[in-house]
């Protein structure tokens, strides 16, 4: 075994190890964090040597405190006539729309009925419009059970001020029922307004759910950051989530305008996700409702749906989320519950 397969294959381990400690501390409603040393493996030398030197200076670029996507021309269509609402590739009869959207929606899902796209009731607070990029797709499969996921995941200085991004699973098991479940991730605890942020070479005593780069904290190029959504994703009936994503941007900056930020020399362009969802911490089966943090409701009409939550200094809006889990739904869990691979980036510009 080569020495960077070594180190992926520790990875996974160590963030399997991760998740089976997630699944026991949910029961005393704890949190999980990976260690600092378990971090220092998630930056394979395969991947290193792919990142390009870091740039220290700002883009520039049209700073907007709404709307930080110059490349993305208007909410009813991207500048290639393309759906801002749906799955679609970077390129379209050879126009360059400058993103792309990772993995698109197998069509076991459209067949189940669902049209899995960025406009959906779990969405953060305008989150596509303002943020329509960082949508993006993965499909696995692990022991048998088929899983597409589209996750919110912007690795700029906006999603590093972001505590919560919302996230759509869908598995197809092998009895082949499909289960659908729908809510934000969590990476932060508490009162937090914002995520637990360790900045790589500042903070060696903060265990990570985002582990960032600065330029003046890191002694070396910008690698790949690691995000770790709280116990369960949203509740103990839903999932686990790991993302390492070759890092684009450098902590810092205003969150709202992208003129501050600066850019690390590279595209994330390369990403891994591990998902784990485990049987035997929920009886929850068939369809049921839950907010978007997990917590159980009535139905629809919960006298909570709409109504305000305080969270530190920020307030949002009680979603209230229908949710499926088939009773043939089987656990998935290491080894096979992860996928990484390179995305085409033509014609994509930051942010992605």
């Amino acid at each position: 075994m080569s020495k960077a397969s070594s180190i992926l294959a520790a990875h996974a381990l160590l963030l399997t190890s991760m998740f089976v400690f997630i699944g026991v501390a949910n029961k005393n409603r704890a949190h999980a964090y990976i260690s600092r040393q378990s971090y220092a493996l998630h930056q394979p030398e395969a991947w290193m040597a792919q990142s390009a030197e870091p740039t220290r200076e700002p883009q520039q670029a049209d700073a907007s405190p709404k709307v930080w996507l110059p490349h993305v021309s208007k909410p009813s269509g991207g500048r290639c006539g393309e759906s801002m609402t749906e799955w679609h590739p970077p390129v379209i009869n050879g126009c360059a729309t400058g993103h792309e959207h990772g993995d698109p929606p197998p069509q076991w899902v459209y067949d189940a009925g669902y049209m899995p796209g960025f406009e959906h009731p779990a969405n953060t607070p305008n989150e596509n419009q303002l943020k329509h990029t960082s949508f993006k797709g993965f499909q696995l499969r692990d022991d048998g059970v088929d899983i597409y996921v589209i996750a919110h995941i912007d690795t700029n200085p906006s999603g590093h001020s972001s505590r919560f991004h919302s996230y759509q699973v869908w598995a197809r098991d092998r009895a082949g029922n499909l289960s659908h479940w729908r809510g934000w991730m969590d990476f932060g605890e508490g009162d937090m307004t914002g995520p637990q942020i360790s900045r790589d070479g500042c903070d060696p005593d903060v265990r990570p759910i985002m582990s960032v780069f600065t330029p003046e904290c890191s002694s070396s190029p910008a690698r790949f950051e690691s995000w770790y959504s709280r116990a369960a994703g949203s509740g103990s009936w839903s999932w686990d989530f790991g993302f390492t994503i070759k890092a684009n941007y450098f902590f810092g900056g205003d969150p709202n305008n992208y003129a501050t930020w600066v850019p690390t020399g590279a595209m994330n362009d390369r990403r891994r996700i591990e998902a784990a969802w485990y049987a035997e911490r929920s009886q929850l089966r068939g369809r049921f409702y839950a907010n978007q943090w997990g917590e159980i409701i009535s139905g629809p009409n919960d006298p909570t749906c709409g109504t305000s939550r305080q969270i530190g200094a920020k307030t949002y809006r009680v979603l209230c989320l229908e949710q499926y889990i088939a009773p043939t739904m089987t656990t998935v869990s290491f080894p096979n519950n992860s996928i990484e691979r390179d995305y085409d980036m033509t014609g994509v510009q930051l942010p992605n």
